[in-house]
């Protein structure tokens, strides 16, 4: 039986360390960098969630409508409420009445689809 050199043993323990030490540094950066993107993405996804909570209330967008049609003297809106979107229909004479109408719609935070603005009628569109 031959006996095993103990340079040989040496040498490849020695080996097996430094591959162990290298990838362990590899790892070492692989895990930080994952680290970092999932600080991006939790930050990513917080303010997803904020722009959500904000622009996605269906009741809210439909009571705060219900606010500015009742804040303004125009008698005759046409209101319709559907599955995505509330779709608003008016004619008007007084170019003040639609002005201040107007200015209460793009001062709020809803998500207009379609504005559709003449003299004597607005068409407005609004989504959630």
């Amino acid at each position: 039986m031959n006996k095993i050199n103990p340079i040989t043993v040496l040498l490849l323990s020695i080996t097996i360390f430094l591959s162990s030490i290298t990838l362990l540094k590899d790892s070492n950066k692989e895990l930080k960098d994952s680290n970092k993107e999932l600080k991006e993405f939790v930050s990513l996804s917080s303010k997803y969630n904020t722009l959500k909570t904000s622009w996605d209330k269906k009741v809210k967008t439909i009571d705060l409508i219900d606010k500015i049609i009742k804040s303004t003297r125009i008698k005759n809106i046409d209101k319709k409420v559907e599955k995505k979107k509330i779709i608003i229909k008016f004619e008007n004479n007084s170019p003040r009445d639609t002005d201040k109408f107007v200015n209460k719609i793009l001062n709020e935070k809803i998500n207009i689809e379609k504005l559709n603005i003449t003299s004597s009628s607005v068409e407005l569109v609004v989504g959630y």
